[in-house]
């Protein structure tokens, strides 16, 4: 396959806008005199197992004036109150922490250079246990997840999901101009408005701590994950904006914008209840990454070739090799479920007596579901489209319960899941 120069440009381009974005997440939204990489807790941060320490490090050395306190979400002190300057390395200074409780915390610290004298503070968040992007999200098992937080978040994951089913059209062999672009240019300014929108909610949220964070502070406590995805969705809301492509020419865009699409996706589990976990988390971020790649690609599909007129498909060839590929997206999307509940759950009775639970159960059911209409759909298709109008009802049936998943899908996001049961 041949790709024209000026495509093999833009891609080149778009790549290295990538790069950059990912490079440079290390050290964005951080103070340049605070070393972000050394210290701990880091900005942004979710821990499972709460800190007993914050340790800062400067790029300067720093004298006995500077110091450090730590606030919960009631604007009460939580550190020890004995921050100190480290004798052995003058850029290293510390406070120790009082029992922590799963919540969202900020550190507010102020430094004197010892060569200039000069005056700098700064503060920054991080979090313990279940507390995560975006704010209202609930923390306590029974809390009810914040409105705006879960229609941020279903906003993300369906804009994704409808930015990476054309992709994937795309790369079956539906040309641009035939499906609907609009639809997808739509879901990629709706995932990045998604994200953005979480810096003023999270602002709001702390906006009673001490000191005050506001916008250009929550920044600075965002975590390496959204800046990626953030990243990756301006690129890819280039990439379909820019895709005027014709069949041919149009599929290693494809598999870039299908890929990077994926991959923005796979950065929500790092603020997922999966990276909150205690036991196996490696393990439970691995499938909650598979999870939500795979269910997103297959009901990305399923709502694209919903909207996109049967007769562009080339005979049907497109949505025949959807056909099969849902049938290996389904599973791998439902084990991945599964595996990723069985690790998290305190046990098979949470599934009945806690809300998260419920929840669950509901959204299994109407995955199984949308799994039996792609079964009947998959018929159709093997009987060479002979009911066109049936099957396109269909579809259009398995995309609006696929829409009502990815709601479930972000309330389960934002629901604190139950903690083991006590004797």
């Amino acid at each position: 396959m041949r790709i024209p120069l000026h495509h093999a440009s833009l891609l080149a381009v778009l790549l290295a806008v990538a790069a950059l974005l990912v490079g440079s997440v290390g050290t964005a939204g951080g103070h340049s005199e605070l070393e972000t990489t050394r210290s701990e807790p880091s900005p942004g941060r979710l821990y499972p197992v709460p800190p007993e320490r914050v340790d800062l490090w400067f790029s300067e050395a720093l004298d006995s004036r500077s110091g450090v306190a730590v606030y919960d979400e009631q604007r009460r002190q939580v550190d020890d109150g004995q921050a100190i300057v480290d004798p052995a390395d003058p850029t290293h200074l510390s406070v120790g922490l009082t029992p922590l409780v799963d919540g969202v915390y900020t550190v507010a610290w102020h430094t004197t250079s010892r060569e200039d004298g000069h005056l700098i503070s700064g503060t920054f968040t991080f979090r313990v246990g279940q507390s995560r992007l975006p704010g209202g999200a609930a923390t306590t098992e029974g809390e009810e997840p914040g409105t705006i937080a879960v229609a941020l978040r279903w906003l993300g994951i369906a804009g994704l999901a409808l930015v990476a089913g054309w992709f994937l059209i795309g790369l079956l062999g539906v040309p641009a101009g035939e499906s609907r672009q609009w639809l997808s240019l739509a879901g990629a300014v709706a995932a990045l408005i998604a994200d953005l929108g979480q810096v003023p909610i999270q602002a709001a949220q702390h906006a009673a701590l001490v000191p005050s964070v506001g916008i250009a502070g929550t920044l600075n406590t965002m975590p390496a994950s959204w800046f990626v995805r953030v990243g990756f969705e301006t690129v890819l809301l280039i990439l379909v904006a820019g895709s005027g492509w014709r069949l041919r020419e149009g599929r290693a865009l494809a598999v870039i914008g299908t890929a990077l699409t994926a991959l923005a996706l796979v950065t929500l589990t790092f603020t997922s209840h999966a990276a909150a976990s205690q036991t196996y988390r490696l393990l439970t971020m691995a499938a909650n990454a598979i999870h939500i790649a795979t269910a997103a690609l297959w009901m990305g599909g399923v709502i694209q070739f919903a909207v996109t007129p049967s007769r562009c498909c080339n005979g049907g060839r497109p949505l025949r090799q959807f056909s099969g590929l849902a049938f290996a997206l389904a599973p791998v999307t439902i084990l991945t479920g599964v595996a990723g509940a069985g690790l998290l759950l305190p046990g098979i009775d949470a599934l009945w007596r806690s809300d998260y639970g419920r929840l669950l159960v509901i959204k299994t059911a109407a995955v199984l579901g949308i799994l039996g209409l792609a079964w009947i759909n998959r018929r159709y298709v093997q009987n060479g489209l002979l009911a066109a109008t049936r099957l396109l009802r269909s579809l259009r049936t398995e995309a609006l319960v696929g829409v009502v998943i990815l709601l479930v899908a972000a309330i389960l996001a934002l629901s604190a899941p139950p903690a083991p049961a006590t004797a």
